[in-house]
């Protein structure tokens, strides 16, 4: 009897670490179907991410490129605006000469309008315009200015450098073309 109890208590204990062993079993073919479908999620992200990295630098390509086009019109932009300035120094100096040459026109006529004018004021005192009262008056109840008849010299001296002065004017603005 010692034997056969000895059998019934090993098949008992087999029983039981069977029981144990199927239970272990069961839990794991669980924790393997919840791996699994983890698996085909993540396998679904991973190709999510991979079109999103694709078009992440589609577009970065992109933008280099407008990058690289925006730059190069900013560099044009500025040759065109470092031209323009140019331009407009050589005008301007241009312009300078012939304000001085018109300048220059100016106070030779003045000149020649105050040795007529100094002439007729010796030959005529009582016609002299009083010229305190004529500055100090406001500008809109100013006299206008007399100007004296030039001599013939004068006259054509003066032509001549209005007429240099409206050449340079125009071969400078030909020039700006």
């Amino acid at each position: 009897m010692v034997g056969s109890t000895l059998g019934i208590v090993l098949d008992i204990a087999l029983i039981a670490l069977l029981g144990v062993a199927i239970y272990y079993g069961v839990r794991l073919n669980r924790q393997i179907a919840v791996i699994r479908s983890g698996r085909e999620q993540l396998e679904t992200l991973i190709k999510d991410f991979g079109t999103a990295t694709e078009r992440a630098e589609k577009a970065l390509q992109s933008l280099k490129g407008d990058a690289r086009d925006t730059l190069d019109q900013a560099r044009q932009s500025a040759l065109k605006a470092g031209e323009l300035c140019d331009d407009l120094e050589f005008l301007i100096k241009r312009g300078e000469k012939v304000a001085n040459a018109l300048e220059t026109g100016i106070r030779a006529g003045r000149a020649t309008s105050r040795t007529a004018d100094t002439s007729a004021d010796a030959a005529e005192p009582e016609r002299r315009p009083a010229k305190r009262n004529a500055l100090s008056a406001a500008p809109e109840d100013r006299p206008e200015p007399v100007e004296a008849p030039l001599p013939a010299r004068d006259r054509s001296a003066a032509k001549k450098a209005r007429a240099k002065s409206k050449s340079e004017l125009l071969k400078a603005l030909q020039d700006m073309r």
